[in-house]
């Protein structure tokens, strides 16, 4: 393997937030904090989507990070950057069998991209 293997400590710093089993409530309101994601069944943000959608259909290159490609509407993010022409990258250390794929990386997302940064921003 050409990167070192990084535990999850790795990323751990004194000011990083620990979470435990236990589910963190709000200091104004006691409700329970929600992470900022949304779950499958829910419907994505419109601002967002339309703001991806319009991303993918103007870049030139195109990134899918520790996805499966198979849950719509997102996987069809990549599909819609390459019918307009994109080069898309896969960055999954299980790669999936999506044929639209130009480059694969068989990596952790969190070993590659901070390598992928370093060499871009030498250029």
């Amino acid at each position: 393997m050409p990167y070192p293997e990084q535990s999850r400590a790795a990323y751990i710093k004194q000011d990083t937030i620990r979470f435990d089993d236990k589910l963190i409530t709000c200091p104004h309101c006691d409700g329970y904090i929600r992470p900022d994601i949304v779950w499958f069944g829910e419907a994505l943000p419109v601002q967002a989507w339309q703001t991806a959608e319009e991303a993918a259909a103007n870049c030139d290159v195109f990134i899918s990070i520790g996805t499966s490609s198979l849950v719509y509407p997102a996987a069809g993010l990549s599909q819609l950057a390459k019918q307009n022409g994109a080069q898309v990258i896969e960055i999954n250390p299980d790669p999936t069998p999506n044929t639209i794929v130009d480059i694969t990386i068989i990596e952790k997302a969190g070993v590659i991209l901070p390598l992928l940064i370093e060499e871009i921003t030498a250029l």
